[in-house]
């Protein structure tokens, strides 16, 4: 990811090594899904996806061929960069990245982490559907460690567009990344779970485990996790609709119905009750009753007779209230 870098950059169209600029049009907004990430984009790999160039684009001489590597010395994502060494006689050289789709008329940001000696490039090379150069667009970085970018909007025949990293003297670059001004991203902040409440028994073997409800959130329920005793090994989740998490939770309060874990929940999102429900360990199967204790989460579970009870915690105070008349 961009690491919370603030892209204010105003990128540079230019003809090189005899390529005319093209033509580029308006368009309306598209959303991309994220950053058009490019293959091996930190050079974890090595340099699997990036070709060797001239540092214009062309091909390099054959004594520079091999002059393009990664290194370890430095790295500002992972743990390679890329390096090109400056030395005689590849003093300048580069390297092109495979190409990714783009749509033409949209604005794009190509940058990468950069630690050169002296001043560093980085171009957008468009390509059309015969994977023709039809323009590229280049900025150029001051010595040092810095973020080099580049910003252009893709030419009307442009199909796809490729990243060249170039310099005439040492430089290492890294998290070469491209993205657009509308971007759609996956949930980028999680919470960690919380475990409530926790009990001792057994599961359907027979075997000693503890159950423990780990909390959810909007768009995911609680989980009801099991855990070997002996072995701390994780043996079964178990997600629990309509519960955000649980404050109780016991296992066959009531004898004669079936094997059960009972648990009291807190409301759900959007709601204000909470909910009572049981797993059955035989069939895998969760039941759970809403607004059995209304404007309240039921904390604790107990016990009588044929009858499971829920202590319910509301704003004032808490009260006790049956949460079902009749285990069935």
């Amino acid at each position: 990811m961009r690491r919370g870098l603030v892209l204010l950059t105003a990128g540079m169209v230019a003809a090189v090594g005899g390529v005319a600029q093209a033509e580029v049009t308006d368009a309306e907004p598209v959303l991309h899904d994220g950053d058009l990430l490019l293959r091996n984009h930190s050079f974890e790999d090595g340099l699997t996806g990036w070709s060797p160039t001239n540092g214009r684009g062309g091909e390099p001489t054959p004594p520079c061929r091999d002059a393009v590597t990664t290194t370890t010395e430095w790295a500002s994502d992972g743990s390679r960069a890329l390096l090109l060494p400056g030395r005689p006689p590849c003093r300048r050289v580069g390297a092109v990245n495979s190409s990714v789709s783009v749509s033409p008329g949209q604005h794009y940001t190509a940058f990468a982490h950069v630690h050169a000696d002296k001043a560093a490039t980085i171009r957008l090379r468009w390509l059309d559907e015969q994977g023709r150069v039809v323009s590229v667009s280049s900025s150029t970085t001051r010595r040092g460690s810095d973020v080099a970018e580049v910003s252009a909007s893709a030419p009307a025949a442009a199909r796809e567009v490729q990243v060249e990293l170039a310099a005439a003297d040492r430089a290492l670059f890294d998290q070469v990344l491209i993205t657009a001004p509308l971007t759609v991203l996956d949930r980028q902040i999680t919470k960690g779970t919380s475990y409530l409440s926790m009990a001792a028994g057994v599961d359907e073997n027979g075997r000693a485990v503890t159950y423990a409800v780990g909390t959810g959130s909007e768009h995911d329920p609680a989980v009801l996790t099991v855990t070997d005793i002996l072995t701390g090994e994780v043996v079964r989740n178990v997600r629990l609709p309509g519960a955000t998490g649980a404050w109780g939770i016991r296992q066959n309060p009531v004898l004669g119905h079936g094997d059960r874990i009972y648990y009291g929940t807190q409301a759900e999102y959007g709601h204000n009750e909470g909910a009572f429900g049981w797993l059955d360990l035989a069939t895998g199967e969760c039941t759970t009753l809403d607004g059995v204790v209304g404007h309240q989460s039921v904390n604790t579970i107990a016990a009588s007779g044929d009858k499971v009870f829920g202590i319910g915690h509301g704003v004032v105070s808490g009260r006790i209230a049956p949460v079902m008349s009749t285990v069935r």
